[in-house]
């Protein structure tokens, strides 16, 4: 999973994520067809499993918005107090 996590996007690569499985001789498929031979249960299983993957995907690309946003407003006022000391420089 870590290789498949790309901080500068803040998302989980689903095709590494998937290739990282494969090399360690496991696939997708196989692990929702080994929960599936558990019933419904195992269908349950996989299916949250994979909703919190996405969903993990989402609040990342949420929280790196958030930050964003916060860098940006923290610029906005940094730049605003030296434009303000300069005003108040002339008078």
């Amino acid at each position: 999973m870590d290789k498949a996590f790309n901080p500068a996007l803040n998302t989980v690569n689903i095709a590494t994520f998937k290739k990282e499985l494969q090399s360690s001789g496991l696939t997708i498929e196989k692990i929702q067809s080994d929960l599936s031979s558990f019933g419904v249960q195992g269908d349950v299983a996989f299916n949250r499993l994979a909703s919190s993957v996405l969903t993990t995907n989402l609040q990342l690309k949420q929280t790196k918005n958030t930050v964003d946003s916060m860098g940006t407003v923290m610029m906005n006022a940094v730049k605003w107090g030296i434009a303000s000391r300069v005003m108040n420089s002339f008078t």
